[in-house]
């Protein structure tokens, strides 16, 4: 049975080939696909189920890069919805100053997860792959740290 294709990887090949036909526009290019990228995640509704191992094993085997971005996009939601919900739960059961200490402790790793994991300029879609995984294993990593709080 054959995968069928998700819209973020189709539209993700074409941002990548239009990048090579010429430069002056690459800019706004990004702009435009960080924006087609964060909708597409809410639109599509990804998790794990949405695609299948051999799929994601296979893009990351043939370097196919916007596959290996639509894969990398899917485990960072995972992983983002496993962070919210750790979160949830130690917060649940602390007082109100605890609560104030760890707000201010996740607020300011999102901050440095940011800053760590900060897109490059004129990276094209390597460097959106990058910048994906670096969310991902940051946010699994902090995932874990507060799963050892509850």
């Amino acid at each position: 049975m054959l995968f069928k294709r998700k819209p973020l990887a189709l539209i993700t090949r074409m941002w990548s080939e239009q990048l090579y036909e010429g430069s002056g526009m690459i800019q706004e290019k990004k702009i435009l696909m960080g924006t087609i990228f964060l909708l597409l995640g809410v639109a599509t509704n990804a998790d794990e189920n949405s695609l299948n191992k051999e799929y994601c094993k296979q893009a990351f085997e043939n370097g196919i890069t916007a596959d290996m971005i639509e894969c990398t996009q899917v485990e960072l939601q995972r992983e983002d919805n496993r962070l919210n919900v750790e979160y949830k739960k130690v917060m649940s059961k602390l007082n109100s100053t605890q609560k104030l200490e760890l707000r201010t402790e996740q607020r300011a790793w999102i901050k440095t997860r940011d800053r760590t994991c900060k897109l490059e300029e004129d990276t094209g879609s390597a460097g959106w792959l990058n910048h994906i995984s670096c969310l991902k294993e940051l946010t699994k990593k902090r995932a874990d740290e507060l799963a050892k709080m509850k």
